[in-house]
This record gives structure tokens, sequence and C-alpha cells, in this order.
């Protein structure tokens, strides 16, 4: 058996029917979530039950403690149109050896002024179409980010407060396990954030996140 299929953990119509009840019971909690998306989040915890409704519960508190990120999508926003001239970022169609939605990114060649939170609010709104259509089959996801042309105003947007808040955001919100973060040709001047990201994240998890050279 691959890794691919080790990790595919389908819920069956009485996980899904147990979901749907409790969450029916939880007022704060929207109760109109698809079947996609129900088994996305159980895939994501190998099919725990208990950890599926922790998750979706943080997930949507995580609106309330990350408004700036997680509310308001608008891909017709300026800070969409932004997003599109200072990055191109895509799942890519083939998957990493263990099954791993690749989310591949690089940054343009260009100076522009932007709002961080902006940028990443359509990263935030990608994964939500992601797991709306069910793309992230196995619960795992590797960043791959082409940082060559990274310039230093781009670095100053990145605040040590703003990297925490995109840091919470990826590793406590969506429902994924992080197979592995790479950075490549990540400018000197930058290198203080790959340090910053390896003390936010558990060790196993900072063990893999990489700047190449």
């Amino acid at each position: 058996m691959n890794l691919f299929n080790f990790f595919q953990f389908d819920p069956t119509p009485e996980d899904l029917r147990n979901l749907k009840e409790w969450i029916q019971a939880v007022p704060y909690l929207p109760h109109n979530l698809e079947d996609q998306e129900f088994a996305t989040y159980f895939r994501a915890f190998k099919g725990s039950l208990e950890k599926t409704k922790i998750f979706i519960d943080k997930f949507y508190q995580g609106r309330i403690k990350y408004p700036e990120i997680l509310t308001n999508f608008n891909p017709l926003s300026d800070g969409a149109m932004i997003d599109q001239k200072l990055a191109y970022k895509v799942p890519l169609p083939q998957r990493a050896k263990d099954g791993s939605l690749i989310i591949a990114t690089k940054i343009r060649d260009c100076e522009i002024d932007f709002d961080p939170c902006e940028i990443f609010k359509m990263y935030a709104l990608m994964f939500k179409i992601l797991v709306l259509e069910n793309q992230i089959k196995n619960g795992r996801v590797v960043f791959i980010a082409d940082c060559k042309n990274v310039k230093f105003s781009h670095i100053k947007k990145m605040t040590p407060q703003i990297v925490a808040t995109v840091m919470g955001v990826i590793t406590t919100i969506f429902p994924y396990r992080i197979s592995g973060m790479h950075a490549i040709g990540l400018p000197q001047a930058a290198e203080w954030m790959v340090t910053l990201v390896k003390s936010l994240v558990k060790p196993k998890l900072a063990e893999r996140v990489r700047d190449i050279f």
C-alpha cells in the first residue's frame, strides 16, 4: 500500500451523520457545511471524529482571532488585484511522493506596495476553495516558494507580528498537516523569517522548514 492510499481516510455515512448532529448542537458554528468539507477535515485527522470536531471549532473561532486574514474574502478587491501582480501561487496537479498537495509560489520581479494581510487572505481563499473542491485528498500539504525575486521593500512589510499571524493561520486553521515548507533563493536579509517561523512551530514541523539557496 502506498502512502497516498494509506492516508486516504474517507468518512462513512455514520461518521457524517455524527458530525452533522454535533455541529447542529453548537450554536456559534455554521449549520450548512457540505459533506466534502466534513470529509476533508476528517481525512486531515486520520479519521478521528474528535480531532475533526476540535478542528472545525478552531477553524471558525479562527475567523474571530484572525479577522484580517480569514474574513471579507473578495477576489475582485484592490488587495486581490495587487496580489496577482506580486506573485503566482497555484496548487500543482502532480503530487509529492507521499501524496501531499504541492502549493507553489513564485514572487514576481516587481516593486509594488502591498498589504501582507491582503496577500495572505488570498492564500486563505485558495485553501477554502481547495476544501470545497475536495482537493486536499490525504490531508497533507507541502509549500514551495521561489523567493529569488524578493525585494528589500517586500521584506520590510513582513513584521514579526505579521509572520506570527500568518503562521498561526496556516498551522492551526486549515484542515491539513504540513509535510514541508521550502523557500528557494531567499535573500539573506529575510533569513530572520525562517528562524522566526521555526521558533513558532512544533519541533517536528520546524525540521521540515528549509531555505534552499
